[in-house]
């Protein structure tokens, strides 16, 4: 209790001019917590209706055709007769024969298998081959791991031949030797066309191929069957 009069005033003027204090002070908080959501406001206010929010930039190595002289890595390509006259179509070697920088050992045995090198690099697998990717019609030949196996091959259809020798290869995955590219023929722009090859050779090499191919409504389709 306040034993007079000026005793309560005073209290009174005290609480009175902390009351004070404290009100601006709260004050200045609160619109400090605001500035943020202002200014986020302010920013999106003055950004124009029509204003077009870009998608990141993605950068990717393009594989376009290109001039074999214009090339800024070593190719070389084998196509059509240069690639089948005066060989059997039998082991994969007949197909790389010629190329610079490629090197294939067959030891003629199925258990072994072939081995290929390019520069230099190329190792025998256990289920197959190291060092190199291989693709057949746009569709990789080589495994995860590295390894790739020709064996399931058939030579005596192929109508193209590339390979990619030296660093550039990397852009095709684990593939520190080159890249190997092997296309199947181009069909017959007919509706039916059939080709019919005969082999014959010493230690009794006798090996018959049939090929018939075609485009049908825009469909090209090759059907091969070969016989030893």
């Amino acid at each position: 209790m306040f034993t007079n009069l000026r005793e309560w005033l005073d209290k009174s003027r005290r609480a009175g001019v902390v009351g004070l204090a404290a009100a601006p002070a709260l004050a200045i908080l609160g619109l400090l917590a605001a500035l943020p959501s202002q200014a986020a406001a302010a920013v999106q206010q003055a950004q124009p209706a029509d204003t077009i929010v870009l998608a990141p930039i993605q950068v990717t190595v393009l594989r376009t055709p290109f001039m074999n002289d214009n090339a800024p890595f070593a190719v070389s390509v084998l196509r059509g007769e240069e690639l089948h006259r005066g060989r059997s179509g039998v082991f994969i070697e007949e197909a790389l024969q010629g190329l610079p920088g490629v090197q294939v050992q067959n030891r003629f045995n199925p258990a072994v298998g072939e081995r290929i090198m390019i520069r230099g690099l190329g190792a025998r697998a256990q289920f197959g081959l190291r060092g190199f990717r291989v693709i057949v019609d746009g569709i990789p030949a080589t495994l995860p791991d590295g390894q790739s196996y020709l064996g399931h091959l058939d030579i005596g259809s192929l109508g193209r031949v590339e390979v990619l020798r030296g660093p550039a290869s990397a852009l095709y995955g684990n593939a520190g030797g080159g890249v190997i590219f092997l296309s199947t023929r181009v069909p017959s722009a007919g509706p039916f066309e059939v080709d019919v090859e005969a082999v014959g050779g010493s230690d009794g090499l006798m090996r018959g191929q049939l090929t018939g191919s075609g485009t049908v409504q825009g469909t090209e389709y090759l059907i091969s069957a070969y016989g030893d």
